[in-house]
């Protein structure tokens, strides 16, 4: 039996955001997603993926969420770090963090594992992908962690995806529907057997 959880949630008044998830097992996902803000006034995201599914999945996703919520201003490769270190002895997880920094139009993203990242442009209609770096956090860290950078403008959207989503299906008029919408319609679309989390935030006018 698979769960299913959908959740709606604004972040730092500028984005509002929802999130989807399915697991194999009920109270055990090991798929799991943040949204906070940071000393600095940054609005931060982060889903994480543990290894396997089950309790020991959802064991390292809860513990590198907790590693990733630090409330200090950081830079995202220190953020990976800190949470590498709170994993070791645990299964390891795919991570993906963004950070958008509320004097500036770029989205910040960083991330290791098979979790990926899909922006929607409203005003041209356009998409741009980043995947995590090979690695395993709590296990292999890349020897350079790469920040990747995307221009981000009202309206527009960000998509981040577990592995367990299966192969990423674009969602008709994606800059118009709610994002609990797109969360929904794309984790439906999925026809993987595993743990599944589908992230959605869009930049407020």
């Amino acid at each position: 039996m698979i769960a299913h959880a959908c959740s709606t949630e604004l972040s730092a008044e500028r984005f509002e955001v929802a999130a989807c998830s399915c697991s194999l097992v009920p109270d055990a996902c090991g798929d799991q997603h943040a949204v906070w803000q940071d000393d600095l006034g940054n609005a931060l995201f982060a889903v994480v993926d543990g290894l396997g599914h089950g309790p020991l999945a959802a064991e390292a996703a809860l513990t590198a969420i907790d590693a990733l919520r630090d409330p200090r201003g950081m830079e995202l490769s220190r953020r990976l770090q800190l949470c590498h270190a709170a994993l070791q002895g645990t299964r390891g997880a795919a991570v993906m963090v963004a950070s958008h920094d509320p004097h500036e139009s770029n989205l910040h993203l960083m991330g290791v594992g098979n979790v990926g990242v899909t922006m929607f442009r409203r005003a041209t209609a356009e998409r741009s992908t980043v995947m995590g770096m090979p690695g395993i956090v709590g296990h292999r860290l890349p020897k350079q962690l790469r920040e990747s950078r995307r221009e981000i403008r009202p309206g527009d959207t960000l998509v981040i995806a577990t592995d367990g989503v299966g192969p990423f299906i674009p969602v008709g008029e994606t800059a118009q529907l709610a994002p609990l919408s797109v969360a929904h319609s794309i984790l439906g679309a999925s026809t993987t057997i595993d743990d599944a989390l589908v992230l959605v935030a869009r930049l407020l006018a």
